[in-house]
């Protein structure tokens, strides 16, 4: 029974990952889209705003050059999901002209990716 699930799960997973390939012709795109959306929020905007959060709730004083720092941390990372998400959106309306979903590279997407040094291995 055990290996009958895991045979059902891995056949299930292959399935889902291969539509998904093939559905998303431009994964890096789609990948700079994700990064650009989850990254930076993570590592940037995030920690800083929740050691602001919790110095407030602890109603410990912080020092104004210390908070504007972290303030200024955290808009810089929404500046870069901003400026992230915008450069991902713009990548991907670029390429859909080239391909499009379930279908597969084409000879005009091959010789511009050649031709700017950007061909996909």
């Amino acid at each position: 029974r055990a290996r009958a699930e895991w045979a059902g799960l891995s056949v299930g997973l292959l399935a889902v990952m291969f539509l998904l390939s093939q559905a998303v012709p431009f994964y890096a795109q789609l990948q700079a889209l994700v990064g650009a959306l989850f990254i930076a929020p993570l590592c940037i905007t995030l920690p800083p705003a929740f050691y602001l959060a919790l110095r407030a709730r602890a109603q410990r004083k912080l020092h104004l050059g210390c908070r504007a720092i972290l303030v200024a941390m955290a808009v810089f990372g929404i500046l870069l999901m901003v400026l992230g998400l915008i450069n991902a959106v713009v990548n991907i309306v670029l390429e859909w002209e080239y391909s499009l979903p379930f279908s597969c590279l084409t000879e005009a997407r091959f010789h511009s990716h050649v031709s700017r040094g950007t061909h996909d291995e």
